[in-house]
């Protein structure tokens, strides 16, 4: 080959090679995008969180889980308000999880058990009322669907063991 040659064949090289840097650079770009996101989404519903808590107050909760699941007593309004409160902080919890899923930042073992404990939730009448797939706070499309169809697997679940 001749000299002329080579350095086509390098130039061409050159380039290639300037294309998929560019390409990692973007890819890398979009990961800390992502990161950012994630980030950005964890510190919300941390501090609402962190406010349900404070306002719900913890000897109400207590109380209220004690009549709930030991003896099956009449809750107060205080502490309906207050397991309403924890309620209303879990269901921003999953969607958390169901955001750092969808962005790859959870395993899909992780999301299958948060999927076990959301349809766990919906089966039992005692808690279904705070999952309530046609309520939409944050504006997020995906995560609704994703509870709709948990909300229908569960019903038809009740429905074929009822036969």
């Amino acid at each position: 080959m001749k000299i002329p040659t080579y350095q086509f064949v390098a130039q061409m090289a050159a380039a290639f090679a300037v294309v998929v840097s560019l390409g990692l650079v973007a890819y890398e770009l979009k990961l800390s995008r992502d990161l950012g996101m994630a980030e950005m989404m964890l510190t919300r519903i941390n501090s609402d969180n962190d406010l349900t808590v404070a306002l719900m107050g913890i000897d109400p909760f207590n109380r209220a889980l004690k009549k709930l699941n030991v003896t099956r007593e009449e809750l107060t309004w205080e502490e309906q308000s207050a397991y309403d409160e924890a309620m209303n902080a879990r269901i921003l919890t999953w969607y958390s999880d169901f955001n750092l899923w969808n962005m790859g930042l959870l395993s899909q073992e992780e999301w299958d058990l948060i999927e076990r404990v959301i349809k766990e939730t919906i089966a039992d009448p005692r808690y279904s009322k705070y999952v309530d797939p046609t309520l939409d706070d944050y504006g997020n499309v995906s995560y609704l669907e994703k509870l709709r169809e948990l909300w229908d697997e569960v019903e038809a679940e009740k429905a074929s063991s009822a036969e």
